[in-house]
């Protein structure tokens, strides 16, 4: 019964993703009129709905919102495209950033059925990638009229993998009558590479995903008016890692005021453990030790020598290093550089807000730890030697302190001591529910505790069932 309707419950990407992210046009690609941006002139194409009842919608695919982040420009801040005079066609979506593909294992392997097949449809939209990845997508109602409200997505499969170009807004934006984006950022080591001395007061600017993300956030404020989009509307959104990025960039003190008004947290926040790489110095060094790249003897000193060696190595090196993964765990991913996310950014989130005159919607599914199973737990269940060695990895990875009295809590809050017999389908509902309590429903409730304070918040919990078991 779980899995069954996990399958509509674990992902609220399954709800809006799924139905207004959708891909069913007809798709005849005439040219859509010719609009001119701040750096130049595009034109994109028009889609119709199959779906007759359902206005048309301009697509303007792979628009550049920033210069290519190649050769020196890899591992440094977000900057502005070059101007072009010719107009320039966006009618296909563009390349990805690198990144190393998810492992779909094998059937009956290492991922939950409803996962993998989701990812094998997905993966094969991955694999044209380019370090001349920052694109954004642009779908319009066809009427070219009007100020219509603005969303833009960020994408958050992880913060080593995904793409903006997995999902078409052409539903969204007819249904809604508003303009959706969608944007490729830098990702994995590319995006989230962190080379701030440890323990220096001179920090270097990390978070090259982040910035990539405000750079076009800007990009938007600045052109979305040409489009029918009222830039003093934008609603920035996003699921799991996006979520988890859009909060930093809320209380970020490089954030330029008024480029987002309102914010769509789905199943993430930068308070889950997974959301903040603790010592991302730490990680930079093991990466440069499995690429034989050299390092200073002291790691609070700077360490130019070190970006050089990894700068000069292909994209698909980096992203494929030989590094260990962790389960409940990001390798890569935001972490403190004093300059894009601050140590005291869980402060800020409860200072800062007051002044942004932002609202809030955030919220969960009631299994949003499904994917963490592989298809044999998923399918067949748990036996508790096995559901207490997953949360003996989710304690060892999530937290810092008292991990023995964490764990020993997690088996008793979720063990059902009134059925001795423990079946196997009912610990495995209880383990999800426990890691999903752990890694998202607690960090929620005390994000939106803070938001509330200083914002207008509101959460849900995504709870469909099934018409048979109402």
């Amino acid at each position: 019964m779980y899995q069954q309707k996990s399958t509509r419950r674990q992902l609220v990407l399954q709800v809006v993703v799924q139905v207004f992210f959708s891909t069913t046009c007809s798709c005849d690609q005439l040219l859509s009129r010719v609009v001119t941006t701040k750096y130049g002139p595009i034109q994109g194409v028009i889609r119709q709905h199959s779906s007759a009842t359902l206005p048309a919608v301009e697509a303007f695919l792979g628009v550049p919102y920033a210069s290519p982040p190649t050769g020196e420009g890899r591992f440094t801040p977000t900057s502005s495209p070059l101007p072009w005079d010719a107009v320039k066609k966006c009618t296909e979506l563009p390349p990805v950033c690198p990144q190393q593909l998810p492992h779909l294992g094998y059937p009956g392997g290492s991922l939950p059925p409803d996962r993998m097949q989701y990812l094998r449809s997905e993966s094969r939209k991955l694999e044209r990638q380019s370090e001349d990845c920052l694109y954004l997508n642009i779908y319009a109602p066809h009427d070219g009229g009007g100020s219509y409200p603005v969303m833009v997505f960020i994408q958050g499969e992880a913060f080593w993998w995904g793409s903006g170009n997995l999902y078409d807004g052409t539903v969204l934006a007819s249904y809604g009558r508003l303009v959706v984006v969608t944007l490729n950022y830098r990702l994995g080591p590319l995006g989230f590479l962190n080379t701030s001395p440890t323990g220096s007061t001179r920090k270097v600017v990390g978070n090259q995903g982040l910035m990539d993300q405000l750079a076009a956030l800007s990009w938007v404020h600045e052109n979305i008016a040409a489009f029918g989009g009222d830039p003093g509307r934008v609603t920035l959104f996003g699921h799991a890692a996006g979520a988890a990025c859009i909060t930093y960039l809320m209380v970020s003190p490089v954030l330029v005021p008024g480029l987002f008004h309102r914010a769509i947290l789905m199943s993430g926040s930068a308070l889950s453990s997974w959301a903040e790489v603790q010592d991302g110095i730490s990680v930079t060094a093991r990466l440069a030790r499995a690429l034989n790249c050299s390092l200073p003897s002291d790691l609070r000193e700077q360490h130019p020598e070190t970006i050089v060696c990894l700068r000069n190595l292909s994209a698909q090196t980096l992203v494929n290093a030989p590094l260990p993964k962790y389960k409940f765990a990001s390798l890569f991913g935001p972490s403190v550089d004093g300059v894009v996310v601050t140590a005291d950014y869980r402060i800020r989130l409860a200072r800062e807000l007051k002044d942004r005159n932002l609202s809030v919607i955030l919220g969960v599914t009631e299994g949003d730890a499904y994917p963490e199973l592989t298809h044999r737990q998923a399918t067949e269940g748990l036996n508790m030697k096995e559901r207490n060695r997953i949360f003996r990895t989710f304690v060892r990875n999530s937290y810092d302190h008292h991990l023995q009295e964490i764990y020993l809590a997690m088996c008793k809050e979720y063990t059902d001591w009134g059925n001795p017999s423990h079946h196997p389908i009912e610990v495995r509902d209880l383990a999800v529910e426990a890691l999903s309590d752990g890694g998202f429903v607690a960090p929620m409730t005390r994000t939106a505790a803070v938001l509330s304070q200083r914002a207008d918040t509101y959460v849900y919990v995504y709870a469909h069932h099934d018409a048979d078991h109402q």
